[in-house]
């Protein structure tokens, strides 16, 4: 005799994501673990690149901090010029890799 399908023994159509966040103060982060995994990033590209080898992570976000208004209120513009970049990032989905646009 078998049991009837309960919801933790069906398929799941629209399992939940994982996203890392990276911030463009990353350089910044305090905590050990962080610290260790993201040693040699330079940019918010390079930790970025080094966040899309996380196991299990399905997306990124790009978090300017810098360009709150409440905070340091700087131009998207000047955040991206001192993370090294000359265009913007995008992430599009695990599998398909940080790309220039």
């Amino acid at each position: 005799m078998s049991c009837p399908s309960t919801p933790l023994t069906l398929p799941v159509e629209n399992a939940p994501k994982i996203g890392v966040e990276i911030s463009d103060l990353a350089k910044e982060w305090t905590a050990p673990q962080l610290v260790e995994f993201y040693a040699g990033c330079e940019t918010m590209a390079d930790y970025a690149k080094k966040a899309e080898t996380m196991p299990g992570a399905d997306f990124l976000v790009l978090h300017f901090e810098s360009a709150d208004p409440n905070g340091r209120n700087r131009s998207v513009e000047v955040c991206g010029r001192r993370q090294g970049c000359r265009r913007g990032y995008h992430y599009a989905h695990r599998g398909h890799g940080l790309q220039e646009h």
